[in-house]
Protein backbone atom coordinates (compact mmCIF):
# COMPACT_ATOMS: atom_id res chain seq x y z
CA UNK A 1 0.00 0.00 0.00
CA UNK A 2 1.34 3.45 -0.87
CA UNK A 3 2.00 6.16 1.71
CA UNK A 4 -1.05 8.08 0.50
CA UNK A 5 -3.29 5.02 0.84
CA UNK A 6 -1.89 4.33 4.32
CA UNK A 7 -2.58 7.91 5.42
CA UNK A 8 -6.10 7.79 3.99
CA UNK A 9 -6.88 4.51 5.74
CA UNK A 10 -5.64 5.96 9.01
CA UNK A 11 -8.19 8.80 9.10
CA UNK A 12 -11.43 8.38 11.06
CA UNK A 13 -13.47 9.23 7.98
CA UNK A 14 -11.73 6.51 5.96
CA UNK A 15 -12.29 3.95 8.69
CA UNK A 16 -16.05 4.45 8.61
CA UNK A 17 -16.41 5.28 4.92
CA UNK A 18 -17.93 1.93 3.93
CA UNK A 19 -19.74 1.16 7.17
CA UNK A 20 -23.46 0.97 6.52
CA UNK A 21 -24.84 0.05 9.96
CA UNK A 22 -23.40 -0.59 13.39
CA UNK A 23 -25.39 -1.70 16.41
CA UNK A 24 -25.11 0.21 19.67
CA UNK A 25 -25.97 -1.02 23.10
CA UNK A 26 -29.37 0.24 24.29
CA UNK A 27 -27.89 1.26 27.64
CA UNK A 28 -25.81 3.91 25.87
CA UNK A 29 -28.98 5.43 24.46
CA UNK A 30 -30.63 5.36 27.89
CA UNK A 31 -27.63 7.09 29.46
CA UNK A 32 -27.56 9.65 26.67
CA UNK A 33 -31.30 10.33 27.01
CA UNK A 34 -30.92 10.80 30.75
CA UNK A 35 -28.14 13.38 30.23
CA UNK A 36 -30.03 15.16 27.44
CA UNK A 37 -33.13 15.39 29.62
CA UNK A 38 -31.09 17.39 32.14
CA UNK A 39 -31.33 21.05 31.04
CA UNK A 40 -27.92 21.69 32.60
CA UNK A 41 -26.07 19.06 30.57
CA UNK A 42 -22.84 20.02 28.85
CA UNK A 43 -21.18 18.96 25.62
CA UNK A 44 -18.59 17.20 27.76
CA UNK A 45 -21.35 15.13 29.40
CA UNK A 46 -22.62 14.04 25.99
CA UNK A 47 -19.11 13.41 24.62
CA UNK A 48 -18.22 11.23 27.58
CA UNK A 49 -21.18 8.93 26.97
CA UNK A 50 -20.67 8.80 23.22
CA UNK A 51 -17.00 7.97 23.80
CA UNK A 52 -17.99 4.72 25.52
CA UNK A 53 -19.64 3.42 22.36
CA UNK A 54 -17.31 2.94 19.37
CA UNK A 55 -20.12 2.24 16.91
CA UNK A 56 -22.04 5.36 17.88
CA UNK A 57 -18.84 7.39 17.65
CA UNK A 58 -18.17 5.96 14.19
CA UNK A 59 -21.68 6.76 12.98
CA UNK A 60 -21.46 10.33 14.25
CA UNK A 61 -18.04 10.78 12.65
CA UNK A 62 -19.46 9.42 9.38
CA UNK A 63 -22.30 11.97 9.43
CA UNK A 64 -19.96 14.93 9.14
Amino acid sequence: MSDIANKRAATPAALVENVMHLVSLPEIYLQLQKVLDNPRHTRDDVAEIIGYDPSLSARLAHCQ
